[in-house]
């Protein structure tokens, strides 16, 4: 299994390196490039272009790790948040409960005024 993986990936290498050659001896010709603060003299075609795809590949990037770092740290706040409320809710849940005799007088004095309310209609 690893020697199908080494060729498959051998032949990848080789396929890429195929285009690349193949897109350089096309776009041979020289071009001057003019950038606001840079002017270069003449350079190949196929090294702007491949610039130019590298630098917007490398800002996009840029861009696609703030977002996905922004969204780790929302994330890592809303997971500290819910462990602490969970935590908060065990606490909660072995407390005694507050006025447990006084419930269930106010329970039975209910049951008798409606028994009471129930006798003066009959």
């Amino acid at each position: 299994m690893k020697t199908v993986r080494r060729l498959m990936a051998l032949a990848l290498l080789a396929g890429l390196f195929a285009l690349a050659w193949r897109f350089a001896s096309r776009n041979a010709g020289e071009i001057g490039v003019d950038l606001l603060l840079y002017q270069s003299s003449q350079v190949p075609i196929w090294m702007a272009l491949s610039a130019a795809f590298g630098i917007g590949a490398l800002s996009a990037g840029v861009g696609f790790a703030y977002q996905v770092i922004k969204k780790d740290l929302v994330a890592r706040r809303y997971r500290k948040t819910v462990r602490s409320l969970e935590s908060e809710i065990h606490q909660l849940r072995n407390l005694p409960l507050a006025g447990t005799d006084s419930a269930l007088a106010l329970r039975s004095d209910a049951e008798g005024e409606e028994s009471g309310i129930a006798s003066r209609s009959a």
